[in-house]
C-alpha cells in the first residue's frame, strides 16, 4: 500500500511540476469595446486640431503631436466641426481638402482600438465640388495612413458624371504605390463592384448611409443597402486584427454617426515591435512580429496548482504512515 501511495505521488510530481497555474483575471485580456462618435460633443468652428477634446477620442499624426513633419503638413486645417444646417442644429465632420500637392486626410480611434471582424458604419453627404474619394481603412497594421501600411481601402466616389456613385478596392503595402484590385485576375481572390443610382437622391447634397462589414476573409462595402464592393481576400497580411480610419482624398463632404461595432470573440494579441522591412506577400512582408498568447512562455504565471498540492499530501500521508 505504501509503494502504491508513492507510486502515485511520483506520478504528480513528475506530470505536473511544470504546469503553470490558472491565469488570474487580472492577465486576461480585455475585448476592444465598440467605438463611435456623433460629433456632438465638441465645439462647433475651429479646425479639429484646435478643437478641445477632439485629440483625446481620435488620431493622425497632427493630432497627436508628431506630425510637424513635412509629409504630414497636408492633414492641417483640413476639417472641422460645424452646424450641419450653419448656426445650429446637428453637428457634423466637415471635411475640405480639395487642393494642395497631398490632398490625403485620415483620422483613426485613438488607442489600441484594433479590430478583426467588425461591422463599420457612417454618413456621408457629397457636397458640391466634390472630385475625389472616401473611405475606411480595414485591419491596417499600422495607425498610419494608408501608404504607410498593410489594409484593405473599400473606396466611394461620385463619378466624374455627376450621375452615379462608384466604389473600387485597394490593397495597400508599407512604401508601395496602392494596388487596385480587379475583377478578372489570376491572383487568388474573388471581387465584384457595383454601381450605385438612384432617381431620389442627389449625389452631392444628400445624405447616404455607408456600412462596411468585415469577417475573416470576406470584406463588403454597402452604401443605403446597395451592395458596392464584395471582396474575398485570403492573405495572411490582412487577415488579423488592424486599425480602421476614416479616410478622405480630394473632397469636400459631411460625415455623421460613425460607428465600429466589434464581432471579435478574443482580444487582439500583444504587439511585438520589430523592424520593418517590406517585401511581398510570400514571406518576406515585413510584418510586425505578434506572437501568439500560447507562444508568448504560457502566457501565465507559474506556481502551485492543486495537483502539485495534492502529491505533497499524499507524500505527507505516506510519511506518516511510515
Amino acid at each position: 500500500m505504501k509503494k502504491i501511495f508513492l507510486w502515485i505521488a511520483a506520478l504528480l510530481f513528475a506530470c505536473c511540476a511544470g504546469a503553470p497555474a490558472a491565469v488570474s483575471a487580472e492577465e486576461i485580456p480585455a475585448l476592444v469595446p465598440d467605438f463611435s462618435d456623433d460629433f456632438e460633443s465638441y465645439e462647433a468652428g475651429g479646425w479639429i486640431e484646435e478643437t478641445s477634446g477632439f485629440d483625446a477620442r481620435w488620431s493622425n499624426n497632427v493630432l497627436d503631436r508628431a506630425g510637424e513633419l513635412q509629409v504630414d503638413s497636408h492633414l492641417k486645417e483640413r476639417a472641422k466641426i460645424v452646424y450641419e444646417d450653419g448656426n445650429a442644429g446637428n453637428k457634423v465632420l466637415y471635411l475640405s481638402n480639395l487642393t494642395g500637392g497631398n490632398s490625403f486626410f485620415y483620422i483613426g480611434p485613438k488607442g489600441d482600438y484594433r479590430y478583426r471582424d467588425f461591422t463599420g458604419s457612417f454618413r456621408v453627404k457629397f457636397l458640391e465640388g466634390n472630385d475625389g474619394w472616401i473611405s475606411l481603412n480595414l485591419r491596417k497594421s499600422d495607425n498610419v495612413w494608408y501608404t504607410g501600411c498593410h489594409n484593405m481601402n473599400l473606396v466611394l466616389s461620385v463619378a466624374k458624371d455627376k450621375m452615379s456613385i462608384v466604389s473600387h478596392a485597394y490593397r495597400n503595402m508599407p512604401g508601395t504605390p496602392d494596388i487596385l484590385l480587379k475583377e478578372n485576375n489570376s491572383e487568388g481572390y474573388t471581387i465584384s463592384y457595383q454601381t450605385y443610382t438612384s432617381q431620389t437622391k442627389a449625389y452631392e447634397g444628400d445624405w447616404f448611409d455607408v456600412r462596411y462589414e468585415v469577417s475573416g476573409s470576406s470584406f463588403k462595402l454597402y452604401l443605403d443597402d446597395v451592395l458596392m464592393v464584395d471582396l474575398i481576400y485570403p492573405s495572411r497580411l490582412v487577415s488579423g486584427f488592424g486599425y480602421v480610419s476614416l479616410n478622405g482624398c480630394t473632397t469636400m463632404a459631411y460625415f455623421d454617426d460613425f460607428r465600429i461595432e466589434s464581432h471579435d470573440t478574443e482580444a487582439p494579441p500583444k504587439l511585438e515591435t520589430s523592424e520593418p522591412s517590406g517585401g511581398d506577400e510570400d514571406g518576406d512582408d515585413g510584418d510586425d512580429v505578434v506572437t501568439p498568447p500560447s507562444e508568448q512562455g504560457g502566457g501565465c504565471k507559474k506556481g502551485a496548482s492543486l495537483p502539485l498540492l495534492l502529491a505533497a499530501g499524499l507524500l505527507f500521508a505516506v510519511k506518516k504512515l511510515w
